[in-house]
């Protein structure tokens, strides 16, 4: 995602507004899928190696999606808490 906002830095209106779209969208995902975390079980967060989390942790590096993805991270943490 770095290497898009560097090319749309450089001058194209239609290609940020695009990546701007593409940021709301997934941080509404990532804010609907915190809502979900609460209530499915632990095994199916944890499926395929963690994948959901290492994913998680990816969005971390994007301050645009950060907060939104440390949520969840936080959700999931709690849950696993209260276990």
């Amino acid at each position: 995602m770095t290497g898009l906002y560097t090319q749309a830095a450089s001058g194209d209106v239609k290609q940020l507004q695009t990546i701007q779209e593409h940021v709301r969208v997934s941080c509404a995902v990532l804010q609907t899928l915190n809502g979900y975390l609460d209530w499915v079980a632990m095994n199916h967060i944890i499926i395929k190696d963690n994948l959901l989390l290492v994913m998680l942790c990816l969005l971390l590096s994007n301050i645009d999606l950060q907060m939104d993805a440390a949520e969840c991270l936080l959700t999931i943490v709690r849950k696993k808490v209260q276990l």
